[in-house]
C-alpha cells in the first residue's frame, strides 16, 4: 500500500501536498499528500483528534495551512479565500449548517444557484429571470427528495431533511468536486440509509471527498479510503485494503471488519 507521501494520481481533481499545520506544540497535520480523483469517493477517516477536520478546513479554505499545496484541476487554489475556493468548483457541506432557517426551503437553494454565478441575492427582479431561478431550485429540490418541501421554512425541517437540503445547496453550486464534513451526523438509521443512496449518486456529478463518522456507511461508499492518525495518514487504499491494514487495525484497537461495532470519527 502506498504511504502517504505520493498519494496523486493523474485523473486527481484535488492535489493535497505534503501539507503541514500545527498549533503551538501539536501537529495537527503533518506532511499530509492525498488526492481526489474523477468519479470516486474518498473517505477520511481516523480516531478521535485525528486531524480530519482540520485538514478539510485547510482544503476549503477556512483554514490557512503553514506550508504545502493544495491544487484544483492543477491549479494551486492555496491563496484563495473560502468563498473563492466555492466559486472555483469546490462545493463544501460541514458540521455546522449554512442553511438560512428564516428562508423557505426553495429560496435557500435559489441562494445557492445565485451564488454559483456571484451575482447578489435577491427576491424580486424580472420576472424571467426569476422564474428561471426558481426552475433550477426546484430541480436540484427534486433531486434530493425535498420538492414536496420547498415551501417549508427551513427552521422547521426535521435534521435530516436540514442535511439533505445542505446537499442540495451544495448541488445547486454545479460543482468540480465535493467536501462533505460528516454529512450524516444526528440523521438516524433510516437518514443514514437515504443519505447513503443520495451520496452515491453525488459522484455522478462530481468526485466526493468525505469526512463521516458512520463507518457502515463509509464502507458502502468509498471506492477509497485515507485513514489519519494524529496528523498523519498512516495508509490509503480501498475498503479491503483498509480493513486488513494491521496498522489501522492497531490505530482503531478494534476489527475494522465490524464497523458497526467500532466507535470511528
Amino acid at each position: 500500500m502506498a504511504d502517504s507521501v505520493d498519494q496523486t494520481g493523474d485523473d486527481a481533481l484535488i492535489e493535497v501536498r505534503h501539507l503541514y499545520k500545527r498549533f503551538g506544540a501539536v501537529n495537527a497535520c503533518e506532511d499530509v499528500s492525498l488526492d481526489l480523483r474523477r468519479g470516486e469517493i474518498h473517505a477520511l477517516i481516523g480516531p478521535n483528534g485525528a486531524g480530519k477536520s482540520t485538514l478539510i478546513r485547510q482544503i476549503s479554505g477556512q483554514l490557512r495551512h503553514d506550508s504545502g499545496q493544495i491544487l484544483l484541476a492543477g491549479k494551486d487554489i492555496g491563496d484563495l479565500s473560502m468563498t473563492e475556493r466555492a466559486r472555483a468548483g469546490l462545493a463544501q457541506s460541514f458540521q455546522v449548517s449554512m442553511v438560512i432557517p428564516e428562508f423557505c426551503v426553495q429560496q435557500n437553494v435559489m441562494l445557492a444557484v445565485q451564488g454559483k454565478s456571484g451575482s447578489t441575492f435577491r427576491f424580486f427582479g424580472r420576472v424571467d429571470r426569476q422564474t428561471v431561478l426558481i426552475d433550477k431550485a426546484r430541480d436540484f429540490l427534486a433531486q434530493v427528495d425535498l420538492l414536496d418541501r420547498a415551501s417549508i421554512i427551513a427552521a422547521e425541517l426535521s435534521h435530516g431533511e436540514r442535511r439533505k437540503l445542505e446537499l442540495c445547496m451544495a448541488l445547486a453550486m454545479e460543482p468540480r468536486a465535493f467536501i462533505l464534513d460528516e454529512p450524516m451526523a444526528g440523521v438516524g438509521a433510516a437518514g443514514s440509509r437515504a443519505m447513503t443512496r443520495l451520496l452515491a449518486s453525488l459522484k455522478l456529478k462530481a468526485p466526493v471527498l468525505l469526512v463521516e463518522h458512520d463507518m457502515d456507511a463509509v464502507f458502502a461508499l468509498a471506492d477509497r479510503l485515507s485513514v489519519l492518525v494524529y496528523g498523519r495518514i498512516i495508509a490509503t487504499g480501498t475498503v479491503a485494503e483498509i480493513r486488513r491494514n494491521p496498522e489501522v487495525r492497531e490505530a482503531y484497537m478494534g476489527n475494522v471488519d465490524e464497523p458497526e461495532n467500532e466507535s470511528l470519527e
